[in-house]
């Protein structure tokens, strides 16, 4: 973790974050990124009009450089699902991702202790861009537990993940979600200066309704920004 911090300075993470925040922080991208990345049994079963993003920061100081802590709850049957988004835009894949990602659900479940309500079932949803392969491995991995009279004392648990530098332009146009679609080509591109400079005309792809509502003139202002 202290390597990772080494090779990716803070002023260079701004940026994206920032994009990534203002972006993920709109209902309506929120809403179309789990309809099109989530299983389609467990989004038959949200309340997608009742998702709600929540204020309330579970990032404590130690996590802050690596997430941007925007969770959104919405109802699942009789009970509340936490939509964890974690923004991962460092140069390289961190070794252990589920270690962090721990972290952050603990502080989740924290939070609801201090409530005194019910711990609620937290989904990480990990968006990685990075120019390296993200390399993934069970959490169980991480672990040498010769017998399975071990295997009950290691904590497991999945997170979705995306790696958006593996789609073609094409796939993500495909999505036909203004915004999303957008902000993925943006996110895709974002390392390659002179691809952006020279394809500028294949972005800002279904905006075209947009560019007369003060949402649709922000969000294409952050791009450019």
């Amino acid at each position: 973790m202290h390597n990772e911090q080494n090779t990716t300075s803070q002023p260079n993470r701004k940026p994206h974050d920032q994009f990534f925040k203002a972006t993920f922080s709109n209902k309506k991208v929120a809403e179309a990124y789990i309809r099109k990345f989530l299983d389609p049994e467990l989004v038959h079963h949200l309340e997608l009009d009742q998702l709600t993003l929540q204020q309330t920061s579970y990032i404590s100081k130690q996590l802050k450089p690596y997430f941007s802590d925007i969770v959104y709850t919405c109802p699942y049957g009789d009970s509340h699902i936490n939509l964890t988004f974690l923004f991962e835009h460092k140069s390289r894949p961190v070794p252990y991702p589920h270690v962090q990602l721990l972290r952050y659900i603990l502080e989740i479940w924290e939070s609801n202790i201090r409530e005194q309500t019910p711990l609620h079932i937290t989904i990480p949803m990990l968006f990685y861009h990075g120019q390296e392969k993200w390399n993934y491995q069970p959490m169980k991995s991480y672990f040498h537990a010769p017998g399975p009279a071990l295997q009950k004392y290691i904590p497991t648990f999945d997170y979705e993940f995306l790696n958006i530098s593996q789609w073609p332009d094409e796939k993500i146009i495909a999505l036909k979600e203004a915004f999303l679609v957008n902000a993925l080509l943006v996110f895709k591109h974002i390392w390659n200066e002179s691809y952006i400079q020279t394809n500028l005309n294949q972005f800002f792809v279904f905006l075209e309704q947009h560019v007369d509502s003060l949402q649709g003139r922000n969000f294409i202002d952050r791009m450019f920004v």
